[in-house]
């Protein structure tokens, strides 16, 4: 992004990627730095979000998202008409 020509305007020096900043259940979290022109930060931010979930769909990869389980059991017997 930072090479692109559209991009180039808002986005000041190489993006740095400081690694791996914590593994969650359903997540790992990534930090990144990008150094952008005054007040374009918002914008950079979703257009480069929005690259890393086309990314990620092009290479097959899923968003993780919590899943649960819920299990229900019924204590009560279903009666037949005549067995009482």
């Amino acid at each position: 992004m930072s090479q692109d020509p559209a991009w180039q305007s808002f986005i000041l020096a190489p993006p740095q990627v400081l690694g791996v900043d914590a593994f969650g259940d359903n997540s790992i979290t990534i930090r990144l730095w990008i150094r952008t022109a005054p007040r374009q930060q918002w914008i950079v931010d979703r257009q480069f979000r929005l690259r890393l979930k086309k990314a990620f769909d092009r290479e097959g990869l899923s968003m993780p998202f919590p899943q649960r389980f819920v299990w229900f059991e019924n204590p009560l017997t279903q009666i037949k008409p005549g067995t009482r």
